[in-house]
């Protein structure tokens, strides 16, 4: 929609989501054409022991989230 100089805009969300979606179908053109000139890919490898949780983690966590929660008792 045009704004008081004339100029049409597009408001900030729409944007982002053009944005988004050129950003994808470059990535994707992009790797389609490194795949052809055969470059090797460096994906992570990614195992069941890089998601456990220490247990100083665990109580960490827990502390977090009852203090979080006393906050939300007490200030609601």
């Amino acid at each position: 929609m045009p704004n008081a100089d004339g100029i049409y805009e597009i408001p900030f969300i729409d944007r982002m989501g053009f944005v988004f979606f050129i950003c994808v179908i470059g990535m994707y053109f992009i790797s389609i054409y490194e795949t052809k000139k055969g470059v090797p890919t460096n994906g992570l490898e990614v195992d069941k022991t890089m998601f456990k949780m220490s247990p100083s983690f665990t109580v960490g966590m827990l502390v977090i989230v009852a203090v979080t929660a006393a906050l939300y008792t007490v200030f609601w």
